[in-house]
């Protein structure tokens, strides 16, 4: 775990966009309703700790709610930040 800091949950296997000059990330990690690092899989998994929810999105797309795009992404609530109040259809491990 990067900084002894465990995500709360983390995204992987997905499409995140992160703003128009950020572009996309395979996955998200999420602490305390914020958004704490986004990056690879490989990466991203460093902040899994024992009781950290991941999601495979297993290809789909996530992005912040159209009402919030003019905001900084860091700024966005754990869920439903990935675009959606329901969880996505992907695999949890």
């Amino acid at each position: 775990m990067a900084f002894g800091i465990e995500a709360d949950l983390i995204l992987i296997n997905g499409r995140i966009w992160r703003g128009r000059e950020e572009g996309i990330s395979e996955a998200l990690a999420v602490w305390q309703g914020k958004v704490l690092a986004t990056g690879s899989d490989a990466d991203i998994l460093g902040l899994k700790g024992p009781r950290t929810e991941v999601i495979d999105l297993e290809g789909l797309f996530a992005t912040p709610p159209a009402s919030s795009t003019t905001t900084c992404i860091s700024s966005q609530p754990a869920w439903p930040w990935a675009g959606s109040t329901r969880r996505p259809r992907a695999r949890r491990r």
